[in-house]
């Protein structure tokens, strides 16, 4: 999967890695008659499962993936049998010197882009939101919605977590619910020929508001550009006080494409045009062009 390492761990998790990731006793299935204490409790989350795991084998390779498929426990009314709800989640761990190379494959950033791969195999439209989501830090953190409904979470662990569980490094990690990702998945696949005529590239870059979400950008753009904008791809983010308090750059790389005729530069222009205009009437976006 991706890249990623699949782990089997224990549903049952001891008292202190529940509390560790804010879980109270009530919180959880408690065990009338555990076979030692580490193994106290049937798990809400996988959280502390993989992070567990990170630990172990962290003296052992850099920048570590790690992915499983399993169940954690809702508890019921008293006597009832739990929810078994089957997650599909993972880690990734980025080590010291990966964080000081600033090494792009191991941030949040990647983990997005492996649930975005993922959703497209799939067939599935999901968007990522962002949201305040506990244990996680805050504007690191993203909801996952398909069709209004919550897919899953995504997002940075609190240092404070991390070290708990004595992991070195910075720590990204994923949930989805799999019953829903099963629901919407897609199985038949379409098929569109390859065109003929060539493409033309070029990439925008706006300045905006902080809290204006990637996707919303994306989102506008892909409904403006129409049938002949073929690819939007976010390239490049950065945050900078000569922009403006509570402002930030966002770059996006453009590809217009005919399945029908070559694109003329007025074609091309047209489109552009409407793009910027809805940019900077929708969003309050500053827009400038580059030809790539």
């Amino acid at each position: 999967f991706q890249g990623f390492t699949e782990v089997y761990t224990y549903s049952m998790i001891s008292k202190q890695d529940l509390e560790a990731v804010g879980f109270g006793e009530s919180q959880a299935l408690k065990i009338r008659n555990p076979l030692n204490l580490d193994l106290e409790f049937m798990r809400p989350t996988l959280l502390p499962s993989l992070l567990k795991v990170v630990a172990q084998n962290q003296s052992f390779e850099e920048n570590l993936k790690f992915f499983e498929l399993a169940n954690r426990y809702q508890p019921k009314k008293e006597r009832e049998l739990p929810d078994e709800l089957l997650s599909l989640a993972g880690v990734v761990q980025t080590s010291a010197s990966a964080k000081q190379n600033r090494d792009a494959s191991t941030s949040f950033y990647f983990v997005k882009g492996v649930l975005e791969g993922l959703f497209e195999d799939l067939g599935i439209q999901a968007n990522f939101v962002q949201g305040e989501i506990p244990n996680l830090v805050q504007g690191v953190t993203a909801q996952i919605l398909a069709n209004g409904e919550e897919l899953g979470r995504i997002g940075k662990v609190a240092s404070p977590i991390a070290k708990t569980f004595g992991v070195e490094g910075d720590v990204f990690v994923f949930g989805l619910d799999f019953g829903q990702l099963s629901s919407l998945a897609k199985l038949t696949k379409g098929y569109k020929p390859v065109s003929k005529y060539p493409q033309v590239s070029e990439d925008i870059s706006m300045i905006v508001n902080l809290r204006t979400e990637i996707s919303q950008i994306v989102k506008l753009i892909k409904e403006t550009g129409g049938n002949l904008l073929k690819e939007t791809e976010p390239f490049d983010i950065f945050t900078d006080k000569k922009l403006g308090e509570n402002k930030k750059s966002v770059a996006l790389h453009l590809t217009y494409q005919s399945p029908t005729h070559n694109l003329s530069t007025k074609e091309v222009g047209g489109i552009r045009q409407k793009i910027i205009t809805a940019l900077e009437s929708k969003l309050g976006a500053k827009v400038r062009l580059k030809e790539a």
